[in-house]
């Protein structure tokens, strides 16, 4: 967890982030900054969360650019898909980004109302 979180921020964060994980097919739930920094996790496996953040914010930074170019839409997710896995990643008010590692079959449908449903939290805690 950052160390600009307050310490009551975190648990509630921690409790959020871990919302994702009981999702079928979710291995992994990253708050990070735009700058590429991690807020907060819950990860169920070995992944690199530093490199996954700042890569992560690289990703959501062109993609917000392929939106302006197709005429200032709104980015709402950022989806990839690798052979067994999916990466999720929303915007989470203009500072931070929620990333969400999956394995096949995962109910994306699932993810995307959980992130609607807190996605008020995220963005205090971001």
């Amino acid at each position: 967890m950052d160390e600009e979180t307050a310490p009551g921020q975190r648990e509630v964060l921690a409790e959020v982030l871990h919302r994702f994980l009981v999702i079928e097919g979710v291995i992994g739930a990253l708050l990070t900054r735009k700058d590429g920094q991690t807020i907060g996790s819950a990860i169920a496996g070995p992944f690199n969360e530093a490199a996954l953040a700042a890569v992560t914010a690289f990703v959501m930074a062109e993609s917000r650019a392929v939106a302006a170019c197709l005429g200032r839409r709104e980015l709402s997710m950022a989806f990839a898909e690798f052979t067994g896995s999916i990466l999720l990643s929303f915007p989470v008010g203009s500072d931070a980004y929620l990333v969400i590692i999956a394995r096949h079959p995962a109910n994306i449908v699932k993810v995307q109302q959980t992130f609607r449903s807190i996605s008020d939290t995220l963005r205090e805690s971001a």
